[in-house]
């Protein structure tokens, strides 16, 4: 996958099939844990992680390895594989507020004294 598709993607926000997920590129990671008897998804999880090229070796086929990498670990073969990747989304634009203009407590961003 192109860097220009892969950037066209990011406005969507829509989980993509994992064939499509582009190599060596760091992307947000779907993976279904547990499913009910009908079929609905009842426990999932998410991480950032990505497929990484050069795991089809017979080292790696006996570790268990897979090319996949989630939160920074490598997935064995009887790990939950993700089913779904999503691009990561653009860093923030504008700068957060400082740490004295929050209100601890409540969080909304008002100084001075309590009512």
């Amino acid at each position: 996958m192109k860097y220009e598709e892969y950037e066209a993607m990011r406005p969507s926000g829509l989980w993509h099939p994992i064939a499509t997920c582009p190599q060596m590129r760091t992307v947000l990671l779907f993976a279904v844990t547990d499913r009910a008897e009908d079929g609905s998804i009842r426990n999932w999880r998410m991480a950032t992680g990505s497929y990484e090229t050069g795991y089809d070796d017979e080292r790696s086929k006996a570790q268990h390895l897979t090319p996949w990498r989630w939160d920074g670990y490598k997935l064995k073969t009887y790990d939950h594989l993700p089913t779904h990747w999503m691009p990561m989304p653009s860093p923030p634009t504008e700068q957060p507020p400082s740490v004295d203009a929050v209100d601890p407590v409540d969080g909304i961003g008002q100084k001075g004294p309590r009512a």
